[in-house]
């Protein structure tokens, strides 16, 4: 568990105690990407007092990996890869990465979701794939395809800096 400036105590049995002010207020994470809770952890709020939050369910992590290129089978280095499942890719809280020279991406550390897949260049149009992702599972079967082109690009968002979902810009 990530404490953060927190003292963090933890029992054998997986029992753990972080006291929090009132004044405070945070998310469980673990550190690492190895490990990750099954679902989102709920925000503890120091104002509620002692809060008893369950039994936190913890998985192996998953992993999403493949291949970006072109329509002709050459693999494309250098394009952005984003993995987003709340709706705010590149700068949201979720993964971006870059291919490697052999187009090659891969995003670790994934919770159980649907996982949407973007990619972003200044020489390709955006790819968009959607990738269900089970507990604990595995994708490194995937290729994203770019077609030449050029697009402006950007996230709609509301005054607290949530994407919007559903918004049409022309």
């Amino acid at each position: 568990l990530k404490p953060g400036n927190i003292f963090l105590t933890r029992g054998a049995d997986g029992r753990f105690v972080i006291p929090l002010r009132t004044d405070r207020s945070g998310q469980l994470e673990l550190l690492g990407n190895e490990l990750v809770f099954a679902s989102e952890p709920s925000v503890v709020q120091g104002k509620k007092g002692d809060q008893d939050l369950g039994d936190l369910r913890v998985l192996r992590a998953g992993r999403i990996a493949g291949i970006v290129h072109d329509a002709n089978g050459a693999p494309m280095a250098e394009i952005k890869v984003a993995a987003d499942r709340g709706g705010m890719p590149f700068g949201g809280r979720d993964s971006t990465t870059t291919t490697d020279a052999a187009g090659r991406f891969e995003f670790r550390g994934l919770r159980p979701a649907t996982w949407a897949l973007r990619t972003a260049s200044s020489k390709f149009l955006p790819t968009l794939v959607d990738v269900e992702l089970g507990e604990e599972a595995e994708r490194t079967d995937l290729v994203l395809v770019v077609r030449p082109g050029r697009a402006i690009a950007g996230q709609v968002v509301d005054e607290r800096g949530v994407g919007v979902a559903g918004m049409k810009v022309g």
